[in-house]
């Protein structure tokens, strides 16, 4: 569910491929997660989750050329729960599941990250 014919200027392709395939593997990590968390949507707090990831760095890049992270304050990027799964919920609980694996395939890549959350 990416961008189809990605253009970038700041990443060659080796990147490119090796930063899609992070992304991908962590949204999959994220909605494994989420189909397999037991977590009934209408008995949870309704709320927000992110995945906060560095500035710097090509992933930091990649995910700003295909507008899937935010810049966040007072440092860094977010990328917003609506961007890590298919979300048909409004249960915090459940989007903390979904960033927090998103965030696990992450950092096994090198990628400094962390997960934060906010009632609606």
């Amino acid at each position: 569910k990416l961008i189809k014919g990605i253009k970038m200027k700041t990443l060659n392709e080796v990147q490119k491929i090796y930063c899609f395939n992070i992304l991908n593997d962590a949204r999959v990590a994220a909605q494994e997660a989420v189909d397999n968390c037991g977590i009934v949507p209408a008995f949870g707090n309704c709320g927000f989750a992110w995945v906060n990831i560095s500035a710097r760095g090509n992933f930091a890049k990649f995910t700003k050329e295909l507008k899937i992270s935010d810049k966040a304050y007072p440092k860094g990027r977010n990328i917003w729960y609506s961007r890590v799964y298919d979300s048909n919920t409004q249960s915090m609980d459940i989007h903390k599941v979904a960033c927090n694996a998103f965030a696990k395939v992450l950092i096994e890549n090198g990628i400094k990250c962390s997960v934060g959350c906010r009632l609606d």
